[in-house]
């Protein structure tokens, strides 16, 4: 029986650096210093009717490498931060009480991130003024900026603060001390004056700055909306000013990955069809780029092992999905082997783990599939599946993938969820455990900081008719279920394992429960809803 779904596309995520230099290419695909006169030329091209997709739904990979991505809420030993568009709250992990709650004049903390002695927020500042247009005639003007405030953990003092004019926030992490973040400025253009607007921002430490004419970049043949990317750097450890650099015709950065940063870019004027640009970390040396057909899944989607890039694309043809798998020499930008996979099946999970893939797929036949990339010039389909659910989440072990999905009815809906185990080496099942609960469903499956693993167990949230619940499993050699914590006068956010208990983070409450028994010990409400 045939079974359907939508691809949803045009997410993009990523993190980012600073200090690029540009190879001696002269083609319109790569990455390439701009001038005023450049970026105007750009930017007056006639606009596509249509989006241009970069990705599919991206899930964010988290604190991979020593990349610690923002959320909204972070913890270190002592203390759990938690934001929530209105206030920072800092909850003490041994009391559970409330040591500091923090609210800001017009700031709307969305995300932060902690160091050893600094937290980060991110957000929104909105501005409304009332502007004198003629005398005696005023007019109120709207404006949002995105903010950020660096504070010292000990006290909360502001050691720093930044405000982008005209921008919005899109993703942050922390790499080796040094605060990468990436935002999106619109008010860059006059489409009737034909005019270029640098991006401005304010420093606290070096006041009214704006994008130096020496830091933009230009991928002409990339999509031309009215909007820059800004990428920053920011040092932890020193005062020096913030590295900023604009990029016109990159939409998406996906991710950074053994020592290199991964930009995804969609084509002004190729359909189905993306450009990857591959930059050095360490130098941020532009290193080259390559042309694919389609777009990524996700950002498991694309990998480097040994100095090859693997990616795995998909696009449609006759309302068919085409799936590919690619390796890719970052020695010479060459493609080494490609492989046609899954025909007419639609992906919903894929990881890379050293030289092989695993891909989960569903629609007709539904396997697991196991491919082979040692060999670089070729690529080896080494062991197929078929699997009874929708397999939507796997995370790859030393020796076992654990694998979470759901079974579901001729409409998509879900029936229950399912947990299941596989050998590494050749995907024979070690054990599946079924949740025959109709409707049910986890965020896991699209957002991995959902799930905490602790020595050879998981806990995660589910959704169900009755209401939500903490599904706590061990998964040491087969799926054996431990408790179920319903969690009905709250909404779970987050489940953080410390020394000895489980914090689990609701939207007003905290719960704690013993590592041994888990049984409850306290419940503490850290916010209380003004009515």
């Amino acid at each position: 029986m045939k079974k359907r779904i939508i691809v949803a596309l045009f997410v993009f995520v990523g993190i980012i650096g600073t200090l690029l230099t540009l190879s001696n290419k002269k083609d319109d695909i790569q990455i390439k210093k701009a001038d005023t006169q450049d970026v105007v030329k750009f930017l007056s091209k006639p606009k596509n009717d249509m989006d241009l997709p970069v990705t599919g739904t991206i899930e964010n990979e988290y604190q991979v490498d020593d990349v610690d991505e923002s959320d909204f809420i972070k913890y270190d030993q002592q203390r759990t931060y938690v934001v929530d568009y209105q206030k920072l709250y800092v909850i003490d992990n041994e009391n559970e009480t409330v040591v500091s709650e923090i609210a800001f004049d017009d700031f709307m903390p969305t995300e932060l991130l902690l160091t050893d002695s600094q937290i980060i927020l991110l957000g929104i500042k909105n501005i409304q003024l009332d502007v004198e247009v003629i005398p005696g005639r005023t007019f109120p003007y709207r404006n949002s900026e995105c903010v950020i405030y660096v504070l010292n953990k000990d006290d909360y003092s502001i050691a720093r603060y930044l405000s982008f004019d005209g921008s919005y926030y899109i993703s942050s992490a922390i790499v080796e001390n040094d605060f990468y973040f990436i935002l999106s400025n619109h008010q860059i253009f006059n489409p009737e004056t034909k005019k270029f607007i640098y991006p401005q921002y304010f420093d606290s430490l070096y006041f009214k700055q704006t994008l130096s004419e020496d830091e933009l970049y230009l991928s002409e043949a990339g999509d031309n909306v009215y909007a820059i990317r800004l990428l920053a750097k920011l040092s932890l450890n020193e005062k020096k000013p913030l590295e900023l650099k604009g990029f016109l015709g990159v939409e998406g950065i996906v991710k950074i990955d053994d020592g290199k940063m991964i930009m995804v870019s969609a084509l002004y004027d190729q359909i189905s069809k993306i450009a990857i640009h591959v930059l050095s970390l360490k130098h941020f040396q532009y290193d080259g780029y390559l042309i694919l057909n389609g777009y990524l899944y996700n950002a498991y989607a694309i990998d480097i092992y040994q100095n090859y890039l693997r990616v795995a694309t998909t696009y449609y043809q006759n309302e068919k999905p085409i799936n590919f798998l690619y390796n890719i020499s970052l020695s010479d930008f060459k493609i080494k082997a490609s492989k046609e996979i899954a025909p007419s099946e639609t992906v919903y999970a894929i990881r890379f783990y050293q030289n092989y893939c695993y891909i989960s797929t569903f629609l007709y036949v539904d396997p697991l599939l196991l491919y082979d990339f040692s060999n670089p010039t070729q690529i080896q389909m080494i062991k197929e599946v078929e699997l009874e659910f929708v397999c939507e989440y796997l995370q790859i072990k030393e020796n076992t993938i654990f694998a979470l999905g759901r079974k579901v009815d001729d409409n998509m809906a879900s029936q229950g969820l399912v947990l299941a185990l596989f050998h590494r080496s050749d995907l024979s099942i070690q054990d599946i455990y079924e949740i025959n609960e109709p409707y049910a469903d986890t965020e896991v499956k699209y957002n991995e900081k959902a799930m905490s693993i602790f020595q050879d167990k998981i806990i995660f949230p589910m959704y169900k008719e009755s209401g939500q619940s903490l599904q706590i499993f061990s998964i040491r050699n087969t799926i054996e279920p431990i408790r179920e914590i319903p969690v009905i006068e709250d909404y779970i956010l987050r489940s953080i394992v410390l020394d000895s208990k489980i914090l689990c983070v609701g939207s007003t409450k905290l719960y704690s429960y013993d590592t041994q028994n888990f049984d409850l010990m306290k419940t503490t409400t850290y916010k209380r809803i003004e009515k």
